[in-house]
Order: structure tokens, then sequence, then C-alpha cells
């Protein structure tokens, strides 16, 4: 896997021509450090514009492509992100339900809580709204709308 690198675009879109040039590559992990300083936005946004970007300029079809890491956003990146993104790995899903905050397409407040893992329980609760966000994710990741009572394009109340 290679990861482009840059400070700018152009740094960035020139590191992907070169490792695109090198046949041992297989696959462009999509990092969610560098894209929202290139791009000079929030991840989800920044992603999804490069993605289409890269779409427009290269044929996506000789490289698998993955997304490295999800924001509070992960299902609206999964819903409208570019169909040549093969996958994306993500925590989003643990730390929220952790938090006892359901994931939603409208994104949940960021939190910059340190948790203690050895000092928290993994009660119901947590097991549940981390159950729930999971699936919510597979779905979206998918293509299909969650199977939930409620409209998927809804905000969920913060728990």
């Amino acid at each position: 896997m290679g990861v482009p690198q840059g400070r700018t675009i152009d740094e960035w879109l020139h590191c992907l021509e070169s490792m695109l040039k090198i046949p041992e590559i297989k696959v462009i992990g999509l990092s969610k450090l560098s894209i929202p300083i290139i791009m000079q936005n929030e991840l989800t946004p920044a992603r999804l514009v490069l993605c289409n970007l890269i779409k427009r300029l290269y044929n996506t079809e000789k490289i698998e492509w993955h997304c490295l890491g999800g924001s509070n956003l992960i299902l609206k990146e999964l819903i409208e992100q570019e169909t040549f993104i093969r996958s994306m790995d993500s925590s989003a899903p643990f730390w929220y339900g952790w938090l006892l905050r359901k994931l939603d397409v409208s994104g949940v407040a960021h939190f910059k809580t340190k948790l203690d893992f050895y000092k928290m329980s993994p009660d119901v609760s947590r097991r549940e709204t981390i159950q729930y966000n999971i699936q919510l994710v597979l779905e979206a990741a998918h293509g299909n709308r969650p199977k939930h009572n409620r409209p998927f394009y809804q905000a969920d109340q913060v728990l």
C-alpha cells in the first residue's frame, strides 16, 4: 500500500503519480490525517472532493483504493463516496458507541475525551450502542439504507 503525502494538493498529486508507477503498489491509501491538510477542509468533505478529482484525473480501475480512517461523518462519507473506493477502516463505531453516541449521517459531535478503558465497564448500553453503530456502518458500506424504525436522515439524540 502506498499512502501519498504532501503539504499541498500539487505535492500530494505528484506523490500519487509516482506511486502509481510502482508496480508493487497494489493499493493507494487515502489518509485521514494528510487529506484535510492538503485540501484545507474537514476530513469528509475534503476526501469526497479529492476522490472526485482523482476519478477525473486517473484511471481508478488499475489499482485499489482504501480510505484510512473515518470520522464522525463516516456514514455520510460511505453513502456519498465514489464507487471506486474499495474499503475504509474506522474505529468510529466503537469510540462513539463507547461514549453512548449513535452515529448518524449528519454527524455526532467530535469528542476530545481521553478514555481510560480500564476504568470503564463494557456495560449493556455501551455494547448495544457499539453494535448499533457497527450495523449502520455495514449497511451504509453495502449501499443499503439502515433497517431501523426511524428515518435514516434524521439525527439521533445523544444518549
